[in-house]
C-alpha cells in the first residue's frame, strides 16, 4: 500500500515555458518542451528561483478528449524581474502528495499503478499533476494535489 508524504498547504509560484499536450502525447510533449527550455537557456535567465537543481513538468485540467496545458518551469519567489517570453503561474496553497519516482535519471519510473490505486479523490478530480526533477542527485518525485480542480492563476508581466 502506497504511503506518500504529504506536503500541507503549499503554494507553488512558477516560471518558464507552456504548450499544449494531449492524453496520448504527454511523456513526448513534455520532453519536447524540456528540450526547448534547455535549448533557449530560460532556466539561466529566470530571477529568484528556489532551487537552482530542480525543475518542474506540469500539466493542469488535464483531459482525455481535449488538449491541455503544459509547462516546463522553475519554482521562483517572485515574478519580478523574470524574463521576456517567460510564462508565469501562481498554483493555489493547498496540500499535496509527494510520490518518489524509482531510480535514477534518465530511468526514472513513474508509479502510476499505484498512485491510481491509493488516489483519495474521485478520478474526475485527477486533473493536475507536477514531477519535479532534480538535476544534482537525479532523482524525481510527482506531486499531486489534494484538492479537487486545483487551476493555477496566470500572472502578466
Amino acid at each position: 500500500m502506497m504511503n506518500p508524504k504529504i506536503i500541507e498547504n503549499m503554494a507553488l509560484l512558477v516560471a518558464g515555458i507552456e504548450s499544449t499536450s494531449r492524453a496520448g502525447t504527454i511523456s513526448q510533449d513534455l520532453d519536447a518542451l524540456g528540450i526547448e527550455a534547455e535549448r533557449s537557456g530560460l532556466a539561466h535567465q529566470l530571477k529568484h528561483k528556489r532551487s537552482t537543481t530542480q525543475f518542474l513538468a506540469l500539466l493542469w485540467n488535464w483531459s482525455s478528449e481535449e488538449d491541455f496545458p503544459i509547462m516546463a518551469a522553475m519554482e521562483v519567489t517572485s515574478f519580478k524581474g523574470q524574463p521576456e517570453g517567460c510564462v508565469m503561474y501562481r498554483f493555489p496553497t493547498c496540500d499535496y502528495a509527494s510520490i518518489p519516482m524509482q531510480g535514477v535519471a534518465p530511468d526514472l519510473v513513474e508509479p502510476w499503478p499505484d498512485i491510481f490505486a491509493w488516489y483519495p479523490l474521485p478520478a474526475a478530480a485527477f486533473t493536475t499533476t507536477f514531477r519535479r526533477y532534480d538535476e544534482s542527485s537525479g532523482t524525481g518525485e510527482i506531486l499531486i494535489p489534494l484538492a479537487a480542480g486545483v487551476t493555477p492563476e496566470r500572472i502578466e508581466p
